[in-house]
């Protein structure tokens, strides 16, 4: 799977950052599940994979064969914001894994490099995007009108920088794919 390969609409990302959502409103209750038990969509290409809660040692969350697992500690102590954030990330590599029929986790030789996997650069890619979509969704609650192009493209900026996006690709911002991810990333948040 080739992250030029990727033929999704922001809408497709709107509806995994919306079971990310969902989700995380159930993990920090406590609850644990499918997919579909936590959201009640049945019928989405996600609906079966689970979602545990429990001690991990590292990192906030993390997704392997069919199975989401976040942070006893995580899920009690972050915002939904927070939690939502982490959720999407794994859902992204649930997707991806499921799109490539499991192609996606690649051999041992591969996992050192990866950052700068296709699978990796979705999920943060997603990740970016939610806190893209909260900040400007933030900002059209406090101000009234359209969003300002200047101030969603910094947005865009800030967060890729965050999650380290521009660093996944040879030739930096300067890449086509890149550039494809930031036009990507402004169709979600303004969707």
């Amino acid at each position: 799977m080739l992250i030029h390969e990727l033929v999704e609409t922001a809408q497709d990302e709107l509806e995994l950052q919306q079971l990310a959502r969902s989700i995380a409103y159930r993990v920090r209750e406590g609850q644990t599940g499918t997919v579909a038990q936590l959201t009640g969509h049945q019928d989405h290409s996600l609906s079966g994979v689970e979602i545990q809660i429990q001690p991990r040692d590292r990192g906030a969350a993390g997704y392997r064969a069919g199975r989401i697992t976040i942070d006893t500690g995580y899920a009690q102590s972050s915002s939904i914001a927070q939690i939502a954030s982490a959720v999407v990330h794994e859902l992204r590599h649930a997707l991806d894994d499921k799109l490539s029929q499991g192609r996606s986790r690649g051999t041992k030789g591969e996992q050192r490099q990866y950052l700068h996997r296709p699978k990796e650069i979705n999920a943060r890619l997603s990740q970016a995007m939610t806190a893209i979509r909260q900040r400007i969704q933030a900002d059209r609650d406090e101000f009234s009108g359209p969003v300002d192009a200047e101030e969603l493209y910094s947005t865009v900026d800030q967060e890729f920088r965050r999650n380290r996006i521009s660093q996944l690709f040879p030739q930096g911002t300067a890449s086509p794919r890149y550039r494809q991810l930031v036009r990507r990333a402004v169709a979600v948040a303004v969707a």
